[in-house]
Formats: structure tokens, sequence, C-alpha cells
């Protein structure tokens, strides 16, 4: 069904197949799927024959199968649409697009990686999720002390009339306060 929709030729055509190196999506995915349906059918002969223990490790083994196959998902997916976003902003920003767009890109990556790894039971990734908001408040904090500090200097003659126009009016008032 893949191979019709023509996943792999589309990821070629915008340069995006060489995220997945070495493999095809459309027969990593068939793969995937073709031995969690022969699992699937060991364990209902497992469970015909009433082999409980056999039955009950076979499910949790497409269970888990399952499990990764959605992290993997998830982690392909992460990867093609940072690097289509890569792509856009590296054609559509001339001078700095390229760090721009490989920054967008890393970013949508750990995302699709922390939720990737979410899925998968045992792995806390508590940690990452800090380092996440750790990151990005400290990228938000510089970008507002630049445009402050930007802002500022482009500003300075009018802060400094404005500054004077304050202070005659200040002593004004000292003196009145004083009587």
């Amino acid at each position: 069904m893949l191979a019709n929709v023509r996943v792999d030729e589309w990821l070629e055509e915008q340069n995006l197949a060489q995220v997945i190196t070495g493999h095809t999506l459309t027969k990593l995915i068939g793969n995937i799927l073709q031995w969690s349906v022969v699992l699937l059918f060991m364990a209902q002969g497992a469970e015909l024959m009433r082999y409980e223990i056999l039955r009950n490790a076979l499910h949790s083994l497409v269970y888990f199968i399952y499990v990764i196959l959605a992290a993997v998902t998830i982690s392909i997916t992460g990867l093609v649409i940072g690097r289509y976003v890569r792509n856009i902003v590296e054609t559509s920003v001339e001078k700095i697009g390229h760090f721009i767009g490989v920054g967008l890109e890393l970013f949508i990556i750990y995302i699709a990686i922390v939720m990737a790894l979410e899925l998968i039971p045992g792995i806390n990734t508590t940690i990452l999720k800090y380092a996440f908001v750790i990151g990005f408040g400290s990228i938000a904090l510089a970008f507002a002390l630049a445009i402050g500090i930007s802002f500022g200097l482009a500003f300075k003659d009018e802060a400094q009339q404005m500054i004077k126009e304050i202070n005659p009016i200040r002593k004004k008032r000292k003196k009145k306060s004083k009587r």
C-alpha cells in the first residue's frame, strides 16, 4: 500500500530520503508488520494448544513491537518534518537560513525523539523535558534581552530627552514637599 502511495519517491523528491539511511520506509514498515503478524499467529497457535505462558509472552512481544513501531514512526516523522522545514527555511532565508534551518530541524527532532521515548515502557523522559524547558527558556530570555538592548540603544537620544523633561518636574515637586 505504501508503494502505491509512492512515499519513497516523495521522500526522494523532497531530498528527505537521506534521513532514513540505507532503507526505504516501505521496506522498514513492511518487515516490522510482517514479523508482528507471524508472532500474532504464533500466539494464537499457543492459545489453541493451551500454552498460556507462551501465549502471554508472544502477546507481550507483539505489544512491545507495536509500541516500538509507533515510537519509530514518530521518530521518522520528526526526522522527515525537521528536514522538510530546514529545506524550506534554507531556500527562503538568504543570509542566515542555514543556521535557522539547522536549529529548527534539531528542535523538531528533539521533540519527536522525546515523544517517541515517552511511548516505550520503562523509559523516564522527565529530565529531557526539563532540559527542553530550560533550553527554550534560556533562548527566549536571550532574545528578550537582545531586543531590549537594541531598542534601548536605538532610542537612546529620545530617552535622554525624556529624562531632561522629567528632571525639572521632579525638582519642582521636591521644593513643594519641603514647604
